[in-house]
């Protein structure tokens, strides 16, 4: 599996800010984050006859005949939604489903989390989630990576890497941060993030499949190695069977 630095290696470190975030708003601000929407100059639109080939039928506000493990995502819009399967899901290595929901902006989208399997009890990741991307993976990082400063008080932040995963081409970047709870002002409490955002090229255009794994915890001490990080993510590309 080759790899390469598509910037230079290396981390950058930032001043620390307080910022005021409950724990159910850090994840809901996570997920949203990873799948940033990029604003594309021009949109190829197929003719109905080609594109309708590979639309999934909905009947009665569900998904006809949907497989458990379909990553699905709307490609139209908000006058006419347009559902396609991107991919096939299945867990990394040490993983199993933990719960499976709508997507951020759809609930006839889907999005996977995962948790480590019983014998697994010192994975690299507490928690990974899988979801469709809107736009192309290289296009999409780059997008997402700078907007890094919204998830809180950024602690270390490495630079995007490209590797190739099974013959397809993927980015990735890592970040730690914190993120303090000030609703009490008395007892203010900080939460320690450290999160890993990989995005894979898809065969459906204009979309990529998206995987971050995370550790949260209230000290430093939740932190792993990037690397194994990385490693989590990259089996877990390695399972996906991306639909054409």
């Amino acid at each position: 599996m080759a790899k390469k630095s598509a910037r230079s290696k290396g981390y950058r470190t930032y001043k620390k800010e307080e910022k005021g975030f409950t724990k159910g708003e850090i994840r809901t601000m996570i997920i949203g984050f990873a799948v940033i929407v990029v604003a594309l100059i021009c949109v190829l639109v197929l003719p109905d006859a080609i594109e309708s080939r590979h639309l999934l039928k909905v009947k009665d506000g569900a998904i006809v005949d949907a497989g458990d493990n379909w990553l699905i995502r709307n490609v139209g819009d908000s006058s006419k939604a347009k559902y396609r399967k991107i991919a096939e899901v299945n867990p990394a290595d040490g993983y199993q489903l933990h719960e499976t929901t709508a997507g951020v902006t759809d609930d006839l989208e889907t999005m996977f989390y995962f948790e480590p399997t019983e014998d697994n009890a010192d994975a690299a990741a507490q928690e990974y989630y899988v979801v469709a991307g809107s736009g192309e993976y290289d296009a999409l990082v780059s997008n997402v990576y700078g907007y890094a400063a919204m998830l809180g008080e950024i602690l270390e932040q490495s630079e995007i890497q490209t590797m190739d995963v099974g013959g397809r081409s993927a980015s990735y970047f890592t970040v730690k941060f914190s993120v303090t709870d000030s609703s009490d002002e008395e007892n203010p409490t900080t939460t320690y993030n450290q999160m890993g955002y990989m995005y894979v090229d898809a065969d459906v255009k204009d979309n990529c499949v998206v995987i971050c794994a995370s550790n949260t915890g209230d000290s430093e001490d939740v932190f792993t190695d990037d690397a194994a990080l990385v490693e989590v993510m990259t089996n877990a590309a390695s399972q996906i069977v991306m639909a054409k």
